[in-house]
Order: C-alpha cells, then structure tokens, then sequence
C-alpha cells in the first residue's frame, strides 16, 4: 500500500525522490547512489549517467523489498558522492536528508564516505547513521571509497534509525561485543574505559589525508563501477573521461561548477601505491 499520492512517473519527473514503506506502515527513502535496475535513472548527480544501466540491483534495493519495503522513488546525491559539491549540504546524501526533513519517509537512505550522512543530517535537523563499514552491503552503489564507503540511515527519531537497521543478524551485535570484552579480560588484555583521544587535534588537522585516501580509492572505484554498465551512453571507462565529458558538457556548468577533487586525484597517488598504504595505515589512528 502507498502512502504518497504520487504515481511513479510524477515521481521520477521531480527527480529528488526514493521513499519505501515498511509493513505498511513506515515510509523508507534512498538516493540514486544505490542502483536498482528499472526505468529510473541511477545518475549519482551527474548527467554522464543519465539512460546508464548497471546489469543488476543494488544488493541493499533487492533485499528491502524482500522486507516488505516498497520502493516508490530516488533523491538525488550532490554529484558523485559530494565531488562537485555546489552547495552547503556539506555531503552526498543531501537529496535524501530532505526528504527526511520534510516528511515524505520515515526513514531514508544515504551514504557516507567521511560526513555524507551526518553533515547533511546536521544540516536538516535530522538522525543521521553511518554504520561500520561492511554491516550493509555497498554491491554495485555507485562507490567512493572502498575502505571508508557505508549505508546508513537518516530519520528524524532515533527510533526510526534504530528500527531501520533492526535485523535477526545484528541485533546482538552489542552483546556480542561485550562479551568479546569479558574474552579479552581473561586472556589478560587491559581494557580501558573512559578513553582520552590524545590524537584529537592532530586528526583535525590531518583533514586533507582524509581527501587525499578517498580520491586515491575513488580513481580506482569508478573505473570498477563504470565497467559494470550494461548501457553506457557516453562510453565513459575511468576517472579521466568523466573529468574531460564534465568539463565540456554545457549541462555541468563548468568552471563555476569545479572539477578540482577529481583534477588533484589524477594528479596524486592511486590505492595501489606505496605511499596510499603508508597514509591509510595512519588514518584509522586518527580516527578518520
């Protein structure tokens, strides 16, 4: 049963919205990073991916269906995970945090690299969640960076987030932690409570680390995704296409609307390197 009085083709011509309802009662919203495999465009923002066909779902936009969810629209991400942002939204999932603010879902569906949940639900007086990182499946979403990339949920309660992540294979995940606690103990590992971060400031001032690794993984991720299409309209294959059809397609509104992530990533180091390895390594003590 829907909720919103919309028919599907009014909500793909409004382009900002993905609602879902659960057990008929609660509404879900994801954005257009999270692929499913119908007539509605998965753009990720960007007009190089309008009419582009992934072979398949999403896993996430197959298994909420299986949940009863109905899928009945998308938002859109500011443009490939918040690379050519142009606004204050301050993340990718800002299409989906408005939706949340304003109503039209119970629950909505983001992602997040470093702040493209949390920064957009700051924005719009809402819970935003990034999970651990590997607790949803990110199959075939259009991808950031694959060692920082999460689903997650954005609500205006705690409860909502809290029931839009419920599941029979997560909900002892807190006692299954604590027990592990009580594992170490005996095994004579000190545990300490209440922990100072001493490396606080020095994690705040190593921001640009953070950008460099998710641009160095990114070089690589969108050659993966893009290879992935079944339809690809303007034969884009790696990070340098997308750059070079952005840059001279009138839609894009470059230069006003920069290429800069992109051309300091082509310009850097890959997650291959030797030099990515010795950033990354540091960046989890930093707490990125």
């Amino acid at each position: 049963m829907l909720i919103l009085p919309l028919l599907q083709s009014e909500i793909q011509g409004l382009r900002p919205t993905s609602m879902l309802q659960i057990n008929f009662n609660s509404r879900i919203q994801s954005n257009s990073k999270k692929a499913t495999n119908d007539d509605m465009n998965n753009t990720a923002g960007s007009y190089t991916r309008d009419e582009a066909k992934m072979p398949a779902d999403s896993t996430i936009a197959r298994k909420l269906p299986e949940d009863e969810a109905i899928i009945l629209g998308k938002t859109n991400p500011s443009q490939w995970g918040h690379c050519r942002p142009f606004s204050v939204s301050n993340g990718c999932s800002s299409g989906s945090a408005v939706a949340a603010t304003l109503g039209l879902a119970t629950v909505c569906l983001g992602a997040e690299t470093s702040g493209s949940i949390i920064a957009p639900s700051h924005f719009n007086n809402i819970v935003g969640m990034k999970p651990t990182v590997g607790l949803i499946s990110r199959h075939l979403v259009v991808p950031v960076s694959e060692h920082m990339d999460s689903i997650g949920p954005m609500t205006k309660t705690f409860r909502d987030s809290a029931y839009a992540l419920e599941h029979r294979s997560t909900g002892s995940m807190l006692q299954a932690f604590n027990k592990s606690l009580a594992i170490l103990r005996s095994a004579g590992a000190i545990i300490v409570e209440n922990t100072d971060f001493p490396t606080a400031q020095e994690s705040m001032d190593n921001g640009l680390l953070t950008v460099r690794i998710v641009a160095a993984d990114f070089v690589v991720a969108a050659e993966k995704y893009l290879d992935l299409l079944v339809y690809n309209p303007h034969n884009i294959i790696e990070l340098a296409d997308l750059r070079e059809w952005t840059q001279s397609s009138p839609l894009e509104g470059y230069p006003n609307k920069p290429t800069e992530v992109w051309d300091a990533a082509l310009q850097d180091w890959i997650n291959t390197d030797y030099e990515f390895w010795r950033a990354y390594q540091r960046t989890p003590i930093l707490g990125q």
